[in-house]
């Protein structure tokens, strides 16, 4: 995810590609998985702060 806002991709970018690696199995919603890129931006890369939708 770092790595996705290193190399420029938006917040929905970041997110969708997070939701692509999940199984099909696994139902998530979209609040699921903002709340999961707020939270990882804060305890693993908070200098992209700023790109949170």
């Amino acid at each position: 995810m770092c790595t996705g806002f290193d190399n420029g991709e938006t917040f929905s970018q970041v997110k969708a590609n997070g939701l692509s690696m999940m199984p099909d199995s696994v139902d998530v919603s979209e609040a699921t998985a903002d709340w999961a890129v707020r939270q990882l931006v804060t305890m693993y890369c908070p200098g992209h702060a700023d790109k949170l939708a």
